[in-house]
């Protein structure tokens, strides 16, 4: 029985082509891109391609500015700690400054923004729908002189779900106040185009390659403009403007651009393959497992994700989500319970909570994210394997009653 891995979410296996890319780096030998004799240069140069390649790839306009970090969750402390630090205006000075964040957003938005209670900040939560979609409209009437900033994910990372960015970016920009959208999950699944959003409104957006076959360890920052102030949070170098000091690593920044590059080129078939794996895959769960629920169904989703509860009825007692997801496991079938950066918590979901579920709902929700590398034939062996592990759990539950 071969492994099936359906945890595209936390992250995805590397592209050949990446490693190759990454491989011929590593042959070339590249030294300290800081370093200023020729060697150095030359090192310096292939970052600048690479970077002008993600430009190319996202449509990210030659004044906006490209920070590479060691992942997502920098790229995210640092827009919500750098943009926040901007001070008040003088109309503003010496009142409590807010930011808005969603209740849906990736813990490293949550996190850093909360960590800003300590420095007297007002952090609010833009409720959401049982659907899974932000309330957007919250935003015309919470934000003032006081916010410094808000935080709007592009696509949920448990359920796919795409939220209006660019009408709270519209918002936003009419009242003159940033906003910043985590797109770690809408890359390479659904079109990004940051010179369309940065149009609408859009200060900043967080992207990573490991969500889609490139390196992990690497992810950007994308600055829209050249103006726009940014505080660090590491200080002592003068790379990448000051705003990211820290000795560049070439290996895994051409890795990044070759995974954009692969992603986006072919975004439109790997679109319609993962579509059509979501769909059978949903399908034959519904029609195996009737009572299934498909949290965020009525919603615009994403192709790669799909958030799924088996509460059971007045018969069937719910499944709990870390033995449903261990069970699964066992069967070869690598699923989740979440979000990968809260896998280590027993708390639940607060994306399910945040949506309004009722309890035994969210106690028995999982996750299974798709990427380009899985096939159909996999992703049916896989459904039926997750059917004959739910049904055998529920027989082995009702037996002890």
């Amino acid at each position: 029985m071969n492994d099936i891995y359906l945890d595209a979410c936390s992250t995805t296996r590397l592209d050949p082509a990446v490693a190759r890319a990454m491989a011929d780096c590593l042959d070339a030998g590249y030294v300290n891109p800081a370093s200023q004799h020729r060697a150095g240069q030359v090192a310096l140069a292939r970052i600048e391609l690479a970077r002008d390649a993600i430009r190319d790839s996202l449509m990210i306009g030659k004044h906006d500015r490209v920070i590479f970090t060691s992942g997502g969750t920098e790229a995210n402390n640092l827009a919500v700690l750098g943009l926040s630090a901007i001070p008040l205006p003088a109309s503003a000075a010496g009142q409590r400054p807010n930011i808005i964040v969603s209740a849906i957003e990736h813990p490293s938005i949550l996190g850093s923004a909360e960590s800003l209670r300590f420095k007297n900040f007002d952090i609010r939560q833009l409720p959401v729908s049982r659907s899974g979609v932000v309330d957007v409209g919250m935003l015309d009437e919470w934000v003032n002189e006081q916010t410094r900033l808000v935080c709007l994910m592009l696509v949920n990372n448990e359920t796919g779900v795409i939220q209006p960015v660019a009408e709270a970016a519209r918002i936003c920009r009419q009242k003159r106040v940033l906003l910043h959208c985590d797109a770690v999950q809408g890359v390479a699944k659904i079109p990004v185009d940051f010179r369309a959003l940065s149009a609408e409104g859009v200060s900043s957006m967080t992207i990573t390659p490991h969500k889609f076959h490139g390196p992990r360890g690497i992810g950007a920052l994308v600055l829209a403009g050249s103006n726009l102030p940014l505080v660090p949070l590491f200080f002592g170098g003068f790379q990448q403007l000051g705003l990211r000091p820290g000795t560049e690593d070439v290996t895994l920044t051409v890795g990044f651009a070759e995974a954009v590059r692969s992603a986006v080129a072919g975004l439109d078939d790997h679109r319609a393959r993962l579509s059509e794996m979501q769909h059978a895959f949903e399908s034959r769960l519904r029609d195996a497992i009737p009572d299934v629920v498909i949290n965020g169904f009525e919603e615009s989703r994403s192709p790669h994700c799909s958030s799924l509860a088996f509460p059971g009825d007045a018969l069937i007692t719910a499944l709990d989500r870390q033995l449903l997801m261990l069970a699964c496991d066992a069967q070869g079938v690598a699923i989740s319970t979440g979000s990968a950066c809260a896998s280590g918590s027993s708390d639940p979901s607060h994306v399910l909570m945040a949506m309004g579920l009722e309890r035994h709902l969210v106690d028995s929700s999982v996750r299974v994210s798709f990427s380009r590398q899985n096939s159909l034939v996999e992703c049916l062996d896989a459904a039926d394997r997750i059917i004959k592990t739910v049904k055998h759990l529920r027989r082995t539950k009702s037996s002890r009653k």
